[in-house]
């Protein structure tokens, strides 16, 4: 796959785990039903911000690691692009 391409691939992978980390952060009730009626302990987070919380560290950590990938990724690229022959340099010296 080339460089363009799994810049995209990552690109989307991220953009899907940044809508379900915005869903989370952003519902006005818990998504999750199961979870809202589990008992909890006294200490514990209510369940909305449990929630909201969770979506926040999904979207922060999430792009944070994903926009380190596709940066290194571009700068593989741009080495790779820096090391290929320029057929019109080659011809030049050349002559």
């Amino acid at each position: 796959m080339s460089y363009p391409m799994q810049a995209i691939y990552l690109t989307t992978a991220a953009l899907q785990s940044n809508v379900l980390g915005s869903l989370l952060v952003f519902s006005t009730g818990p998504i999750y039903t199961w979870y809202a009626t589990q008992p909890r302990s006294a200490s514990a987070l209510p369940v909305l911000s449990d929630q909201h919380l969770a979506g926040a560290t999904m979207d922060v950590f999430v792009t944070i690691v994903f926009f380190v990938a596709i940066v290194a990724l571009l700068g593989y690229w741009l080495q790779e692009d820096e090391r290929a022959p320029d057929p019109a340099r080659r011809s030049a010296i050349a002559n």
